[in-house]
């Protein structure tokens, strides 16, 4: 619901507090940057996140992924336990294919997570204290071995590399742990020489939390010699994957959100989140964010419905908000996933909207929203009445020539066809939040 890209219509929240994404499309990988934490990354923006001051040119190219592309794009699912299926393509190429992290980083890397989450009093506790969302610290087993993993919003599934690999970063070191505990479930993909795995639960803990019981995927050996960073070439400096996705009829055990519940560390099945926006088309989503009192009553969460529409995670919401004003007719779930880079939403919904912000219009020849460029309008979303809202003026990405109202911006809003009738506007950039058809609050 806000910034720039994470999960059809759009949500924008705050520079401080936000929910991500619904994809559209992710970028294609630039050459490899390091962000200066240790975790290498790759993708295409424009400079500091602008286009050049010219003439904004509509791009005949961007549309919305299909039902059956985000599907695709989801991630790595198990097979059925104790099944062999046959697989017809590469088993290298597959893992390296649904893992592919590269296309979901972009608005979730950035700076930490510092303030409070909108609505709450006194400090937080968020499960993520030394790392940013991608590399949430945990520790694992007895003795604790504390360990960096990935947290993946599509995916039930939580894996561990184990220390039988061949990694040039920590792994987990399963015949050290005493709480570790095998289950007799099996994960068999059919011909894919060398490869082995096995299901296991131990204890994990992380931001602070007790220690709870939780199932992973171990990773003991590759197929075909590979190593960690042959199949993940993202997440060499991780551990594993933490999956907060729902489960399906092929998840062992417990789920991460389910095994919080069965521990009584939250008392339904809800998810906090919050994100905090940034400059260049990034953003860090941090989840679980936790208020300080031990009532699990207290806890700090929003409630959120998983895969509506072939998505990972939607929360029920109020509507768009415009300088702290409720739109009506726009309320609907929020829908969430990981680094998209366009996301849309109906003409008729971005029209309601922006009604409400002075001297802005669509330009209709241009195909985009065009505001004054130092409008100091906020524009968000509401989340059970809780507002998260930025700076319009972070949405603008160029300069126009001066019209009637002086000298205009273009924003981030993009007609796709506006001959058609219930024709979309593609929203550039990075983190955002989307909705899906106009709804009330709460309908299923």
């Amino acid at each position: 619901m806000l910034k720039l890209s994470t999960l059809s219509a759009l949500v924008l929240l705050s520079l401080q507090c936000v929910p991500s994404t619904l994809a559209s499309d992710a970028p294609e990988p630039a050459p490899a940057q390091n962000n200066g934490r240790g975790f290498t990354f790759a993708f295409k923006t424009e400079s500091s996140g602008h286009l050049p001051k010219r003439a904004y040119q509509p791009n005949p190219n961007l549309r919305p992924l299909a039902a059956h592309d985000r599907r695709q794009r989801r991630g790595f699912q198990p097979l059925v336990p104790g099944k062999s299926v046959e697989r017809s393509v590469d088993p290298v190429k597959e893992l390296i294919a649904n893992n592919k992290i590269l296309d979901k980083l972009d608005g979730l890397l950035g700076k930490r997570g510092s303030s409070n989450h909108a609505g709450s009093t006194g400090p937080t506790l968020k499960l993520n204290q030394d790392l940013d969302l991608f590399g949430p610290t945990v520790t694992i087993g007895t003795p604790a071995q504390k360990l960096n993993l990935v947290i993946k919003t599509s995916d039930p599934v939580s894996y561990l590399l184990l220390d039988t690999l061949k990694a040039s970063t920590p792994t987990f070191k399963y015949d050290a742990s005493s709480t570790a505990r095998r289950r007799k479930e099996k994960f068999i993909f059919k011909g894919e020489e060398g490869l082995e795995t096995f299901y296991f639960t131990d204890q994990l803990a992380l931001g602070g939390l007790h220690p709870f019981s939780q199932t992973f995927l171990g990773y003991k050996t590759l197929p075909a010699g590979k190593s960690p960073e042959d199949i993940w070439p993202m997440l060499v400096k991780f551990a594993g994957q933490l999956g907060l996705g729902k489960r399906d009829k092929t998840t062992v055990g417990p789920t991460f959100m389910e095994a919080l519940k069965h521990a009584g560390l939250i008392d339904k099945m809800q998810y906090g989140i919050r994100l905090d926006s940034l400059p260049a088309m990034t953003g860090s989503i941090h989840f679980g964010e936790l208020a300080v009192s031990a009532s699990t009553a207290a806890l700090k969460w929003s409630q959120v419905l998983t895969k509506y529409k072939d998505l990972p995670f939607t929360i029920p919401g109020d509507g768009f908000i415009v300088d702290n004003h409720l739109i009506t007719s726009t309320a609907g779930p929020v829908q969430l996933e990981i680094g998209s880079r366009t996301i849309s939403m109906r003409v008729e919904t971005a029209k309601a909207l922006f009604a409400h912000v002075p001297n802005s219009y669509l330009d209709e020849d241009m195909g985009v929203y065009v505001f004054e460029c130092e409008t100091t309008h906020k524009v968000g979303y509401s989340v059970r009445g809780q507002q998260y809202s930025m700076p319009l003026k972070e949405l603008l990405i160029s300069e126009g020539p001066k019209g009637k109202n002086g000298v205009q911006c273009y924003s981030k809003f993009e007609i796709i066809d506006n001959t058609v009738p219930e024709a979309e506007v593609t929203i550039i950039g990075g983190v955002f939040m989307t909705v899906g058809p106009e709804r009330r609050v709460g309908q299923r």
